[in-house]
C-alpha cells in the first residue's frame, strides 16, 4: 500500500459499512472482516473529511481502502501548481476590473470559481488525485473583494470629482451623464470647433447709482444675481457650459465637455431667450422703480484650446483662443453705439452653421486685433 512522504496511508471515507449489534453477532455473513468498537453514548468520536465518525469507523475505511487498492494521491508538485493557478487567475481578475465594468469581472470570478470546483472535483472522481480547491478559491475571493471595492472607490471619486468640478458650469442632467461616463470629455487641453457667448448687463450704471443713492449694496448684489440665475438656466437648458461671470456678465460656450452638433444654434437660440428674458424683466424692474435694463450678446464660432487650466494648485476647465476674443469683442460692439438696436450680433462664423434660425447682415466691423473687417449679423425677426 502506497504510503506519502511521512509514512502516512490517504484513506477513501466514503465507505460504507453493514453495522451490527452483539445481539447479531450469528447473522454476520461467513467471510466478513469484523470491526469492533463502542458506539454507545460518551464514545470517542474522530474528525474526518466526510464528518464525524467512531475510531472504528476509520479502521474500517482504512482496510476498505487497502482491499480496493484506491490509492489517494497528491504529489508535492500540486502546492506549486495551486499557487501558480491562484496567481495567474488573480492577475486575470484584477486585469478585468481595471479593463471591463464589474459585471462582466463578475461574471469571469464566477466562472473561474465553479471552474475550480468542478476541475478539482472531476480529478479527484476519476484518478484521485487531491488537488486542493481551498487555497484558490479564499484568494480569489479575496483578491475580487479588494480589487472591487478599489474600483468601485475609484469610480465614486471620480464620480465626486466631476460632479465638484462642473456642476457650477453644466445643467444636472449634462452632469449626470458626465458622471455616468466620463468618457463624454476629455480632460486637459483639445482643440476643437466650439461656439462662445459673452453676455453683458448694459445700462447697468444707471441702477448702479440708484442702489448707490440708497446705500443699498445688499439691494445692488441681488438685483444682479437674479438677473444671471435666470440667464444662467436658459443657458444650461440649452446645453451651454458657464464658463465664468465677470460682474455683470457671462462667458460661456457649447460644444464641450460634452459634445453638440448644433452648437451655434443653441448659442443663437440662448441669446434669443436671452432678449425675451430680459424684456419681462425690464417690466418688472420698471414697475420698482428701477432704471431700464438692456442687453447686449456677441458670438462667435471656431476653433480654441478646451481643457483645465490654471497652475497645479488652482485650475478651471475654460477656454482659449482667437475665436473667443472675438467673440468678446461682438458683445462689447452690441447694443451700443451705431449697434444699439441690436442686442445680439454674431459672426459669419456662426451665421454659416445656422439652419433653423434666419440671419440679417448689419454690416461689417473692424475689431481690436484683427487687421480685415468682420461681418456681422443678427437674427432677422
Amino acid at each position: 500500500m502506497a504510503t506519502d512522504a511521512v509514512g502516512n496511508v490517504p484513506i477513501a471515507f466514503w465507505n460504507q459499512f453493514k453495522r451490527y449489534s452483539f445481539t447479531e453477532l450469528n447473522t454476520i455473513p461467513q467471510g466478513s472482516i469484523v470491526v469492533i468498537g463502542a458506539t454507545f453514548e460518551g464514545s470517542n468520536i474522530v474528525s474526518t473529511p466526510m464528518g464525524a465518525m467512531y475510531p472504528h469507523d476509520v479502521q474500517a475505511n482504512l482496510i476498505k481502502t487497502m482491499i480496493d487498492g484506491v490509492v489517494l494521491k497528491r504529489p508535492s508538485e500540486f502546492i506549486f501548481y495551486e499557487v501558480l493557478t491562484s496567481f495567474v487567475l488573480c492577475v486575470i481578475i484584477l486585469a478585468l476590473l481595471g479593463w471591463a465594468n464589474i459585471r462582466i469581472s463578475g461574471m469571469i470570478f464566477c466562472v473561474s470559481l465553479l471552474g475550480i470546483y468542478f476541475f478539482t472535483t472531476d480529478v479527484f472522481a476519476t484518478y484521485y488525485y487531491m488537488v486542493d480547491p481551498v487555497f484558490p478559491i479564499i484568494t480569489l475571493i479575496l483578491v475580487f473583494a479588494h480589487g472591487s471595492f478599489v474600483q468601485f472607490y475609484t469610480q465614486f471619486k471620480q464620480k465626486q470629482m466631476i460632479k465638484g468640478q462642473f456642476g457650477t458650469y453644466l445643467s444636472p442632467d449634462m452632469v449626470d451623464m458626465l458622471a455616468k461616463d466620463p468618457s463624454l470629455m476629455k480632460l486637459g487641453g483639445e482643440r476643437k470647433e466650439m461656439t462662445f457667448l459673452f453676455m453683458d448687463i448694459c445700462g447697468f450704471t444707471p441702477i448702479s447709482e440708484h442702489y448707490k443713492n440708497r446705500d443699498d449694496a445688499e439691494g445692488l448684489v441681488t438685483l444682479i444675481n437674479n438677473y444671471l440665475n435666470e440667464m444662467t438656466k436658459i443657458i444650461l437648458n440649452n446645453g451651454g457650459t458657464i464658463d465664468k461671470y465677470m460682474g455683470d456678465c457671462i462667458m460661456a460656450f457649447w460644444n464641450a465637455p460634452l459634445p453638440c452638433e448644433n452648437h451655434a444654434e443653441m448659442a443663437v437660440k440662448s441669446a434669443i431667450e436671452i432678449e425675451e428674458k430680459t424684456n419681462e424683466l425690464r417690466q418688472r424692474y420698471s414697475e420698482q422703480g428701477l432704471p431700464p435694463i438692456n442687453v447686449g450678446t456677441g458670438i462667435n464660432t471656431g476653433t480654441c484650446i478646451v481643457g483645465n487650466m490654471g497652475s497645479e494648485s488652482r485650475f478651471d476647465y475654460s477656454v482659449i483662443g482667437d475665436a473667443v476674443n472675438l467673440a468678446a469683442r461682438l458683445e462689447a460692439t452690441a447694443a451700443r453705439g451705431d449697434y444699439l438696436d441690436h442686442k445680439t450680433i454674431y459672426s459669419s462664423y456662426t451665421m454659416e452653421q445656422l439652419t433653423n434660425i434666419k440671419s440679417r447682415s448689419i454690416g461689417k466691423i473692424k475689431v481690436k486685433g484683427k487687421d480685415e473687417e468682420i461681418d456681422i449679423y443678427t437674427m432677422d425677426r
